[in-house]
């Protein structure tokens, strides 16, 4: 429900939404891929995350984020303004 309304954007979603049984992966024929981070389910949507270079803080750091963090995060290393309505919060990773 809730999981899979945040990742909905009416102008250019279907009028069903379709939620595969955990464990399912829908694909077309000829797809190669196992999964694509499309569902509610864990084992599908958490994925590491990594940031290297200046302004990152070496080292291992704290609990799992959302993926909504990553683009005011991202921005903040780029020294940009986040798109308006971005959701999300920057990560405590940068120096």
């Amino acid at each position: 429900g809730g999981l899979m309304m945040a990742g909905y954007y009416p102008p250019r979603g279907g009028h069903i939404l379709v939620l595969p049984k955990p464990g399912w992966c829908l694909l077309k024929p000829g797809d190669q891929e196992a999964s694509n981070h499309g569902t509610p389910y864990s084992y599908d949507r958490d994925v590491p995350l990594i940031f290297r270079g200046a302004g990152v803080e070496p080292g291992r750091h704290g609990p799992k984020v959302d993926a909504r963090d990553l683009v005011p995060t991202l921005a903040r290393l780029l020294g940009v303004e986040p798109p308006v309505g971005v959701e999300g919060r920057v990560l405590k990773v940068l120096r």
